[in-house]
């Protein structure tokens, strides 16, 4: 018996999401199909975090135990050949006991977005907006680092005892893509906390935009920040998120997780 990790991606639009559900197609329930037909008996994952449906990973962490008959370089390739709208990007094995959500110390997500020409085959990975000053999507961006209660900018579970985060760095980032022949400019809001509410990095999203596009004042803004009073504004769709890395403590893993 061993213990495996596998670092993976996959694209978000072919999944209700990425955790068991009844009589859907999961991003789980596809790992742990395949894995089932490989072993011939059940296989349960555990994971660093879910995502929703259309949410997308450039680097999801999971792990779970195996007999350890097949080489790690030959399970790759037999995982790899198998999984549809996932592709593993490493297999490797840790400590047992290894908890990949537990053990996580910090995530980061990024959300993107493009100007320009509307294209349908853009949509799918990102979220088309209007062009807008960059220096007021950083400064609003700066305004939600550090501490604040995610209860205005998040989905209610009465489950979660405490809606207070701390989100520890936030970045925007401006590039050129040049994709299927496609040329524009797009924008990556990132941000990394050690955990996040549901519906957090997309309300915190669709709110930056909202108040850079007039559509919010800044005391609006600021009203829902700090939990004064609720203002209506969209949230972000799904598409344009992506998990993009967890770190782990070098002292609770035994795997090479830098990107």
């Amino acid at each position: 018996m061993r213990t495996i990790l596998l670092t993976i991606e996959y694209d978000g639009d072919q999944f209700f999401g990425f955790q068991r559900q009844t009589n859907k197609h999961t991003v789980q329930s596809e790992i742990e199909s395949v894995f089932s037909d490989i072993y011939k008996t059940k296989t349960t994952l555990r994971y660093a975090g879910r995502t929703d449906r259309g949410v997308h990973a450039k680097q999801q962490i999971i792990a779970c135990h195996d007999s350890g008959d097949i080489p790690l370089t030959k399970l790759h390739q037999m995982l790899n050949k198998a999984l549809k709208g996932v592709y593993v990007l490493s297999v490797e094995e840790v400590e047992m006991g290894f908890d990949p959500r537990r053990q996580a110390i910090k995530r980061q997500y990024e959300y993107w977005c493009y100007f320009g020409q509307k294209h349908v085959f853009l949509d799918r990975f990102m979220w088309h907006r209007k062009e807008v000053p960059i220096e007021q999507i950083r400064q609003h961006m700066q305004s939600i680092l550090g501490v604040h209660d995610f209860s205005y900018l998040s989905k209610y579970n009465p489950q979660v005892i405490s809606t207070k985060r701390d989100i520890v760095n936030v970045d925007v980032k401006v590039s050129k893509y040049n994709i299927l022949d496609f040329k524009g400019e797009s924008v990556v809001l990132s941000f990394e906390s050690n955990s996040f509410l549901h519906h957090m990095v997309r309300k915190m999203v669709g709110l930056v935009w909202s108040v850079a596009e007039g559509q919010l004042s800044k005391d609006e803004f600021e009203d829902i920040i700090n939990v004064r009073k609720r203002h209506h504004f969209q949230m972000a769709p799904p598409q344009g998120l992506y998990l993009n890395r967890i770190w782990y403590d070098e002292g609770a893993r035994e795997f090479n997780n830098e990107k």
